[in-house]
């Protein structure tokens, strides 16, 4: 990164593109000398569309200008322009009057002190404006008192912003005439580290450069100064680089209004919103850019072959087919997108047979790769532009939904929005999901007229993927209909009459032109490919070697780029460390300049990043005969310079290449066994051969975490397996290898899998399923195996108690231990002497005199599975909103549990125990046979009351009761489990005869009681649950102290639900998070917000006693009804007899306040509905509530003022007497 002098045969930076000198001279014919001279010392020979700010790492470096603030603003509007690195500013005064109040009226800009060095190392988009001299006039200081206390943090500064910037950096000082002593102690570092070369000097009088001279002597000869040097006014000097930054914004931006004034938009206001591009009225009018432009032609000329050669879609390729150069074939599918679009936005609501429940509508578009889907939908956008606000997502991060909402609601009143079009493409489904229920909840407000349309973009492998498509679903393959095979003809034929004028414009150099021309047909690619591929191999092995590097990303690891710094690096293009000779830069041939294109990543910052030009034509890369295969490839690239090129980006997107587990990259796919490219590997030894060499280059404990799966489940090594899991392990817990992470549940959930997976090897395929009789000799094998895998998955769970990979991992290796264990060599009698060894702790028969060392073990197996069983009960019922995959999946899981739990756990008689401790635990599994043995298919429901309730009821009055009075006979011992049934018991009695239910005064003293087990270390949510919606009614006929008792409890419960709730989500980390990304990448990623949902199954009830609460499933309507505030639900007469409407204060437009008896302040309640209400703050309203999780909810809210009855809130309690 650090640069030499200059080299008296190169010393100009070079930008690492192929040149085109024909253009460069008609851009550049009509530039006065100076104006020569400033381009070719910030770009060199570079083409002419190229902006110095993208081929280097741009830093300014100022003192103190003469001019007012009025004029530096027409004079200094180019450092407003450029997107710099940073920015050395030694005017004191800066930010109140000077250059960075200029930068500040258009752009934010990130205030640093030069001591602030964690500041300057810490990845922003905004550039550091790093205050060199103090922030006021008193703060500033003279030459030798800034030397003395500032110089030190000055070379810091600048070693600390080299260690961040991930390209050539390019230094400009402009001199200005005050306070230029101090700037010249600041150029020795630069000097150091940067060399002469990447400096460049501008000031406007010849006087000021000879003091500079005289200042800076010690350092270098006054004729190295000379050739970095511009003498020029300042205005010419703004007016050449804004030309040379292409089209420059002369207005502000415009956006669509209601009334259709529309309003002004700053670009600073707009740079805020950077997870969004805005789609402006104005889009591209207000640009300099006109057909009176000097350089019109050559900007629309380039605009249109950039495009044609594969580069991204530019709204300019638009602009340019409104104004009738044709530069874009409008797609069957995108007239038909608009269409659709357009009719739900203008539908009347006379016409819709259902109700409209929220603002948001989807559309989705399907497409294959390269079929031109990000085209459509940009198009899409441009035409809805002028009638719609349009965003295109750059990326979703935890700012994204404010910025939507702010840009939504921009210049607009309060209850007036014009419909909002957001496009994703190829976001993420999970993550745009999770985005879009958020907004949900934040819009509530929004009249149901006032649409968002959420279009989004994904790519799907093949046309056979595509799912079923509907008036909401439109599909893109990789074909073109009659009218666009028509367009793209004659397209072809103007581009070959262009050609005899301008060779550039020759069709067979346009290769993603081409490909869309031919219908996708392989047969012109392969042969085009295969030409220049030779040639490349024979002469020019390394940009060969590049082309396959990028290919092998292009076909695996969709949107990914090799960044240009790294590219840089594998030529050996970029300067050596030390002062001396400057290494050459070469250009790119033009073979290699047709088969890529060079293309943002904003992930990464403003750096440029290479691609192949079309999935098509990398697809026939690396199928060309000339071409080594994958495993070659791969491990060539691991090896190469690429990756020691100092790129987190790249380190991070070679570890997806080898561990993401989704088909080509794409999220959308269902996940398979190893990464696209190991499956593609033929061979085994060479696939895990490859994961070895990434390993070994990366030193990444996930990827030794896909070895051992590897040589567990494909080469079936199990020892292999186990070095590479621990190796794995104790990488994660070196915390600097980890980047804080410490030990990963899913590492050890892996472990746990390898010996799951070995018992089926070795035990399970062998005795079950090929039917063989296991002797008890051998049995201790499976034993160890068996709880060897059962511990490493409690391990797992105890660093992450919501895996539930690991606690399904648990639940099968036991039970698929015990089906080999029927297959033991025993009698009728001795499989019944097993059994009972099972059931009964303190039974150890003779005959299994060598499990000796298991005992323990085994008498604890029927608890860990009770208890895993249990696990995921609860987390299906209290996570309201799981993915329909993951809650199918975890459902099933809970499904074959429970029916190999009533398979292996037979039947101990009660009466013939004699020991108290197993005659208790007896009956817990009497229970359990009870709970779990009703139904075939779901055969699990008490404990699953507030999940599968309306089966529940189902459960007749008698077998409630005697469920009960069997664990109540445990109340000298009760556990979690006793009492957490007992009060679910309790529950369902009230529905069906509240008379057999117990006191609710009892209920409560066991609902503290779970409360106090739950403090000794069960800790789940039930036990506040239960004592808020107990308490809640304060109706009870006990006073005094229990009275004053029953408010601490209640004050306690509805503070440690919430913190319970927070506490059980915060360790629910993303399966795909932990494994898939690489620990550098962190910063370059979305953080994962947890937005799963708590349940909500009881309201408070209008009856007293145990009939204050009443289930969910007794309400004639389902969840989703009863969050629309559907009004066949909320004024049924069920809800109107048996629900207790309170009444409240809306605060603001999510939360009630509400006065509690029991609670010395009001107490928040968050509204659960969704819909719109024409309620405002401040105005007393009357609601439900339920109770979640989380806490308590207002549902159905109303007027106060518009309710036909009114309840009170809650019943005073009764002063305790005297």
């Amino acid at each position: 990164m650090k640069n030499t002098q200059r080299n008296k045969t190169d010393d100009k930076p070079k930008k690492n593109k192929p040149s085109k000198k024909k253009r460069n001279k008609r851009a550049i014919a009509h530039l006065s000398e100076t104006q020569r001279k400033i381009r070719e010392l910030l770009l060199g020979g570079s083409q002419w569309k190229a902006t110095f700010d993208v081929v280097y790492s741009a830093i300014l470096v100022v003192n103190v200008p003469a001019t007012d603030i009025q004029n530096a603003n027409k004079t200094l509007k180019f450092i407003t322009e450029v997107k710099w690195k940073a920015v050395f500013d030694f005017d004191a005064n800066s930010n109140k009057n000077g250059i960075c109040k200029v930068m500040n009226l258009k752009k934010d800009v990130k205030l640093c002190e030069l001591k602030d060095t964690a500041e300057l190392k810490s990845p922003s988009d905004v550039p550091k404006w790093i205050v060199c001299n103090g922030r006021s006039h008193n703060d500033a200081l003279d030459k030798m008192s800034w030397i003395k206390e500032r110089s030190r943090y000055m070379d810091t500064a600048v070693e600390f912003l080299l260690d961040t910037i991930q390209q050539p950096g390019i230094v400009i000082f402009i001199l200005l005439p005050n306070c230029i002593e101090i700037l010249s102690e600041a150029f020795r570092k630069f000097y150091t580290d940067f060399g002469i070369h990447r400096i460049i000097f501008i000031c406007e009088q010849r006087e000021v450069f000879d003091q500079w001279c005289k200042l800076v002597k010690r350092y270098c000869l006054q004729d190295e100064l000379e050739e970095r040097l511009v003498v020029v006014p300042l205005q010419i000097l703004n007016d050449t680089i804004l030309r040379m930054q292409g089209v420059n914004v002369k207005s502000d931006y415009i956006l669509p209004t209601v009334d259709g004034k529309g309003c002004r938009l700053s670009e600073k206001q707009r740079s805020k919103w950077d997870d969004l591009s805005v789609i402006t009225y104005n889009e591209c009018d207000n640009t300099d850019m006109n057909k009176d432009h000097p350089d019109f032609d050559i900007f629309r000329k380039d605009t249109e072959l950039d495009f044609y050669k594969g580069e991204e879609v530019s709204l300019w390729n638009f602009k340019f087919n409104d104004m009738g150069y044709n530069h874009v074939c409008k797609r069957d599918v995108q007239c038909r997108m608009v269409e659709a679009i357009d009719n739900t936005i203008k539908r009347p609501k006379q016409q819709l047979e259902i109700p409209e429940k929220t603002v948001f509508h989807w559309f989705h578009l399907f497409h294959q790769p390269g079929a031109g889907g990000s085209t459509v939908m940009k198009h899409v956008l441009w035409e809805f532009r002028k009638r719609y606000r349009c965003i295109l997502l750059n990326k979703i991060t935890d700012k994204t939904e404010t910025q939507i909402l702010d840009m939504w609601n921009y210049g607009e009143r309060e209850c007036k929005r014009l419909p909002l079009v957001v496009v994703s493409d190829n976001v993420s489904g999970a993550v745009l999901n999770d985005m879009v229920r958020s907004l949900e909840y934040k819009t509530k407000d929004i009249p149901r007229r006032r649409k968002c349309i959420i279009v989004n973009c994904e790519r799907y492998i093949s046309q056979h993927e595509l799912p079923t498509l509907d008036e909401c679903k439109f599909a893109l393959k990789q074909s073109l209909n009659d009218t666009e095979k028509r367009w793209f003809k004659e397209k072809h034929n103007k581009l070959t009459i262009k050609k005899e004028s301008d060779k550039d414009f020759e069709p067979d150099r346009l290769l993603a032109f081409m490909v869309m021309k031919e219908n996708f047909k392989t047969e012109y690619v392969e042969n085009a490919v295969g030409r220049m591929i030779k040639e490349l191999k024979e002469h020019r092995i390394k940009e060969f070697m590049l082309l396959t590097f990028c290919s092998l990303f292009s076909n695996f690891e969709r949107n990914t780029a090799i960044p240009i710094p790294c590219c840089d690096v594998f030529f050996g293009f970029r300067s050596s460390t030390s002062k001396g000779r400057k290494v050459p830069e070469p250009c790119i041939s033009d073979d290699c300049s047709l088969l890529t294109i060079t293309v943002d990543m904003p992930e990464v910052g403003n750096v440029k990043g290479l691609k192949i030009v079309h999935p098509i034509v990398a697809d026939c890369i690396l199928k060309d005969e000339n071409v080594e295969p994958l495993v070659s490839i791969m491990t060539t690239f691991l090896k190469s310079n690429l990756l020691s090129a100092n790129s987190e980006y790249l380190a991070a997107r070679t570890h997806d290449l080898l561990i993401k587990r989704s088909q080509t990259g794409f999220l959308t796919t269902p996940y398979q066994q190893f990464s696209a490219l190991i499956l593609a590997i033929k061979d085994k030894q060479e696939a895990c051969d490859v994961l070895i060499q990434g390993f070994c280059t990366l030193k990444d404990p996930i990827i030794a975490q896909q070895i051992a799966r590897y040589y567990s489940y494909v080469l079936e090594d199990h020892a292999k397996a186990l070095k590479f899991i621990d190796t794995a392990i104790n990488m994660t817990r070196d915390n600097t290898i980890s980047m804080g992470r410490g030990n990963n549940s899913f590492l050890f959930d892996t472990k746990g899998q390898i010996y799951k997976h070995e018992l089926q090897r070795a035990f399970y395929c062998k005795y079950v399923e090929k039917h063989e009789i296991l002797h008890l000799d051998d049995s201790c094998g499976l034993l160890f195996l068996a709880f060897e895998g059962i511990n490493n998955f409690h391990r797992s769970q105890e660093i992450d108690k919501n895996n539930m990979a690991s606690v399904s991992g648990e639940l099968r290796i036991a039970f698929e231990m015990l089906d080999v264990l029927d297959c033991l060599e025993t009698s009728a009698d001795e499989r019944k002497t097993l059994q009972r060894y099972l059931i009964d702790k303190t039974y150890e028969p003779d005959m299994l005199g060598k499990w000796t060392e298991y005992h323990g073990q085994m008498k604890n197996l029927m608890g860990n599975i009770n208890d895993a069983i249990d696990t995921l009960i609860n987390y299906v019922t209290i996570h309201k909103e799981l993915s329909k995959m993951e809650s199918e999946k975890i459902e099933k899981n809970i499904t074959s549990s429970l029916r190999s739990w009533k398979a292996h756990f037979g039947s101990v008689a009660i009466d013939k125990v004699n020991d108290a401790s197993v005659k208790t635990d007896l009956r817990r599994l009497e229970v359990r046979k009870q709970l779990f043995g009703y139904g075939s298919e779901q055969p699990f429901e008490l404990d699953k009351v507030v999940y599968g309730s309306e089966k529940l009821f189902k459960l007749d009055e008698t077998s409630l009761v005697t469920i009960q009075q069997l664990l109540m006979e445990n109340k000298h011992s009760y556990s979690a489990f006793d009492l957490r049934i007992i009060i679910l018991t309790n529950l369902a009695l009230s529905a069906v005869n509240v008379n057999r239910c117990q006191p609710i005064e009892d209920v409560i003293k066991l609902a503290k009681s779970l409360y106090e087990c739950d403090e000794k270390g069960y800790y789940t949510l039930y036990a506040p649950l239960f004592l808020l919606m107990l308490l809640w009614p304060g109706s009870h006929e006990h006073r005094g102290l229990y009275e004053y008792d029953d408010k601490l409890w209640m004050k306690k419960s509805l503070n440690d639900i919430k913190s319970r709730w927070s506490t059980s989500q915060r360790g629910d980390k993303n399966k795909d998070g932990q494994l898939q990304h690489h620990p550098l990448y962190g910063r370059h990623l979305k953080h994962q917000r947890i937005r799963k949902k708590p349940s909500v199954h009881f309201f408070l009830g209008s009856g007293k006693g145990m009939s204050a609460i009443v289930h969910h499933s007794q309400i004639p309507g389902n969840q989703k009804e009863l969050e629309s505030e559907n009004d066949h639900v909320w004024k049924s007469s069920f809800v109107d007899k048996n629900l207790l409407k309170v009444e409240g204060m809306l605060s603001d437009k999510n939360n009630i306040t509400f006065k509690h008896t029991s609670t010395d302040k009001p107490i928040q309640l968050p509204l659960a509905s969704t819909s719109n209400r024409t309620v405002t703050s401040r105005e007393e309203v009357v609601f439900y509530i339920g109770f979640s999780w989380r806490g308590p909810v207002a549902y159905y809210v109303k007027p106060k003022s518009t309710s036909h009855r009114i309840e009170p809130s809650v019943n005073a309690p009764i002063p305790p007497e005297p």
